[in-house]
């Protein structure tokens, strides 16, 4: 659990409950609370202090007795280490709060790669989604930059999308009829910070794995003169 930061007041006219760090990419969400009959504004800041640059802001009410959970969008490309959140509170009660955050460089989702098949065979077609989910459950709705290559190098697939409304992308590779020694990749990127890669193997098959295990079965057929006891046998493949 994310360690919080709790600001009271002594007369206890408010509480804020704020997480102490923040991800680049994951909208930073807290609660406010306002006590007794006494209302107040709340302005919140996520701002660099090395340059007093604003990232994102809100401004707003909070009325006696309520609890609000207040969220700021935080942008992909943040790279600041030094990031505070500024509050101020305005109306029956007044305060000011500054609360330096810890920059957490690893992504709060995961990116995963679907296929239809476990194996592919040589001219068959790879049917595969993308998609992200956050730590809570929610999808990523960003832009994916997916590329696709053979086993030589060439650059097969390379596109940027959205998804569809539920934030997913779907696309279909088609395998070439002549088999091709080598991996075949595809390579997921958000935001050229994350990036994810699926190799899909070939020996005598497609697989999306590092290693296709293969094997040889011989089977002989020995004439009817033959003993169960002799340590040889002699055959032809």
């Amino acid at each position: 659990m994310t360690p919080s930061c709790t600001n009271r007041s002594q007369d206890a006219r408010y509480m804020i409950l704020s997480p102490r760090s923040i991800h680049a990419c994951v909208p930073y969400s807290f609660s406010a609370k306002a006590y007794g009959n006494h209302s107040y504004t709340l302005k919140a800041e996520l701002q660099r202090s090395y340059s007093g640059n604003t990232i994102s802001s809100i401004t707003t009410e909070i009325l006696p007795g309520d609890t609000k959970l207040i969220t700021l969008p935080v942008p992909c490309n943040l790279t600041s280490w030094s990031i505070y959140l500024i509050l101020t509170g305005t109306g029956e009660t007044t305060f000011n709060g500054r609360q330096y955050l810890n920059f957490n460089r690893n992504r709060d989702f995961k990116i995963i790669i679907q296929t239809d098949k476990k194996v592919y065979k040589p001219g068959q077609t790879v049917k595969y989604r993308v998609f992200g989910v956050r730590s809570d459950l929610q999808v990523v709705c960003s832009n994916y930059t997916i590329t696709v290559t053979d086993p030589k190098g060439n650059k097969i697939q390379f596109y940027t999308s959205n998804g569809d409304d539920y934030c997913v992308v779907e696309r279909n590779l088609k395998l070439p009829k002549k088999s091709i020694f080598g991996s075949w990749k595809i390579k997921v990127s958000v935001e050229g910070i994350i990036s994810l890669e699926l190799v899909l193997s070939q020996q005598s098959g497609w697989c999306p794995c590092n290693v296709l295990a293969t094997s040889l079965e011989i089977y002989v057929k020995s004439c009817l003169n033959s003993s169960a006891s002799s340590e040889t046998f002699k055959t032809e493949i």
